[in-house]
C-alpha cells in the first residue's frame, strides 16, 4: 500500500512538473529572446555613443594640433619681431655713423657752391641797385 501511494503520488507530479518546466522553459525562452532584443538595441545606442565620442575626441586632436600650429607661428613670429627690431636698430646705427662722416650741409662741396651762387646773385643785385643811374 505504501507503495501504491508513493507511486501515485510521484507520477502525477512528475507529469505535471514537466508540464510545467516545458511552460517555463516557453516562458524563459521568450524572456531571454526579449532581453536578447533590449541587449541589442542597448548595443546599438551604445555603439552611437562611441561613434560620437570618436568623433568629439578627433575634432579636439585637431584642436589640438591647430593651438600647437598656432602657438609655434607665435613663437616664430615673436623671433622674427626680435630680430626685425635688432637689425632696425642696426641700420639706425649705421645711418647715423655715416651721417657723421658726411658732416654738415655747408661743408659739403655741391650745396656750398649753389649758396655760394645765389649769394652771389643777390649781392650783384643790391650793388646794382644801389648804385647811381
Amino acid at each position: 500500500m505504501r507503495r501504491l501511494f508513493l507511486f501515485l503520488l510521484i507520477i502525477p507530479n512528475l507529469c505535471f512538473s514537466q508540464i510545467d518546466t516545458c511552460e517555463t522553459y516557453k516562458e524563459l525562452y521568450s524572456t531571454s529572446k526579449a532581453l536578447n532584443l533590449e541587449y541589442k538595441k542597448k548595443i546599438s545606442k551604445l555603439e552611437i555613443v562611441i561613434l560620437e565620442q570618436d568623433s568629439l575626441v578627433s575634432v579636439k586632436n585637431e584642436v589640438l594640433l591647430q593651438k600647437d600650429f598656432m602657438l609655434r607661428n607665435d613663437s616664430l613670429q615673436f623671433d622674427l619681431y626680435n630680430k626685425q627690431i635688432k637689425l632696425l636698430n642696426e641700420n639706425l646705427s649705421i645711418y647715423e655713423k655715416e651721417r657723421e662722416k658726411q658732416g654738415k650741409w655747408h661743408k659739403r662741396f655741391v650745396p656750398g657752391f649753389v649758396v655760394g651762387m645765389i649769394g652771389t646773385i643777390f649781392l650783384i643785385n643790391a650793388v646794382n641797385y644801389s648804385l647811381p643811374q
